[in-house]
């Protein structure tokens, strides 16, 4: 038994601290390490990281981050339940355009971190970089094995630390281009750790239902990246067929899991995007195809477990109209993207009408619509990569960091 009184009132103090300290946000606590030695042991202690993680609830809505043309990033939480509501986040002054001018492309999101690739002043190769805006730090890649193409698709997924205050993270290139051996077909992938910082290169072995002449088309754009899960996928506007590709990292066997859908109809597209759903509880694939002229935008559901899409939600521009009349005249549909809401199930879809510049937050779950200001019209290579310009602001789906750990970036 401690009968130490000295020791029981520091215990009681670090209980009352800990308490005071989970309730405050990320910057601050990081700031309360230095008061001292005792409190950065405290702040770094697993079992604090844990309840931190616990007690910490990211806001509600839909998680946007602007991207400007002086590369500033506010972070931006809408609810399309209540129209008029925009929570904004202070903007973030990014000091990357100085290095990167005009040639700074934003890949994926992930847990708060940001996959970028960027050219420097008189630097002919492009590299890539993490970039935390909340903190404003960003971190460079070593380049990939000199092996690898020039064009290639990549994905960053961020994962929770419990362990110790350091962002962990890996980034997944892979290339279109696969062997065909003893019948079996493997694709070459190289994996970038933040714990070891650097490349290892591996096979994955392909399974699953989908045909071999579609596997190269699932890796034309880059991987949705979502509860612990890389998602490639190609939707066919020749045969309604949608072609998944799923790669899960932590897994015991190195597979890509091919899965081929069909029930789209057979009519030409103009655009289509892939989310899934981040309360792990409630996981449900979603994706959306837009016409070819522009007109309507149909929105499809996968729940877990199920075999077939779901068709849920049909939006036409006529639908959009309302108090938006001016505005919707002569337009047509083109989806930026499904967009994932913090603790709800379903996403909404992030559309914009093609000649009077605007976008709007159509919320699948309630149909309600929101316009928010958009201005210029962003470059979009054909990776799917958004391209600081000089002269645009783009939308770019984000999800804040969930844990303390990411914030050590």
């Amino acid at each position: 038994m401690i009968s130490n009184p000295v020791f029981i009132v520091s215990v009681m103090n670090d209980q009352i601290l800990a308490e005071i300290l989970v309730r405050l946000p990320p910057k601050s606590v990081y700031r309360f390490r230095a008061v001292s030695k005792s409190w950065n042991q405290l702040i770094s202690h697993p079992y604090f990281i844990e309840k931190y993680d616990r007690q910490q609830r990211r806001p509600d809505g839909v998680g946007l981050l602007s991207v400007f043309k002086d590369i500033s990033c506010p972070c931006s939480f809408c609810q399309p339940k209540k129209r008029k509501k925009l929570l904004e986040y202070p903007s973030l002054e990014l000091e990357v355009s100085r290095m990167f001018p005009g040639q700074l492309r934003f890949i994926n999101s992930s847990n708060g971190l940001i996959l970028c690739k960027g050219r420097r002043c008189n630097e002919k190769e492009y590299e890539y970089l993490v970039l935390n805006p909340v903190t404003k730090r960003l971190v460079s890649l070593p380049p990939p094995p000199l092996s690898w193409p020039s064009e290639r698709s990549v994905g960053l997924m961020c994962e929770e630390n419990k362990s110790q205050l350091s962002a962990k993270y890996i980034v997944v290139l892979t290339d279109y281009l696969y062997l065909n051996e003893s019948g079996k077909a493997t694709f070459p992938i190289v994996t970038y750790s933040s714990e070891t910082r650097v490349w290892v290169a591996a096979k994955l072995r392909a399974i699953g239902t989908a045909a071999e002449k579609d596997f190269h088309s699932v890796f034309q754009h880059h991987p949705l990246v979502m509860n612990g899960v890389f998602h490639w996928y190609h939707y066919s506007r020749e045969t309604g067929t949608l072609t998944l590709a799923l790669y899960r990292p932590d897994g015991e066997a190195a597979v890509l899991d091919f899965r081929s859908y069909d029930g789209f109809g057979s009519h030409s597209t103009c655009s289509g995007a892939l989310t899934r759903s981040p309360i792990e509880n409630g996981d449900v694939l979603w994706f959306a195809l837009v016409d070819v002229f522009g007109e309507s935008m149909g929105v499809f559901m996968l729940p877990k477990g199920s075999q077939g899409w779901v068709s849920v939600y049909t939006i036409t521009v006529e639908s959009l109209r309302g108090d938006h009349t001016a505005l919707l005249s002569s337009s047509r549909i083109f989806l930026n993207g499904l967009v994932p809401v913090n603790n709800k199930k379903t996403p909404v879809a992030l559309i914009r009408m093609e000649k009077k510049g605007r976008v709007f937050l159509c919320d699948v779950d309630t149909k309600a619509v929101q316009s928010l200001p958009y201005h210029g019209r962003p470059v979009i290579t054909k990776w799917d990569e958004v391209i600081c310009g000089p002269d645009f602001i783009a939308h770019y789906p984000y999800l804040p960091p969930s844990s303390l750990s990411t914030f050590a970036l």
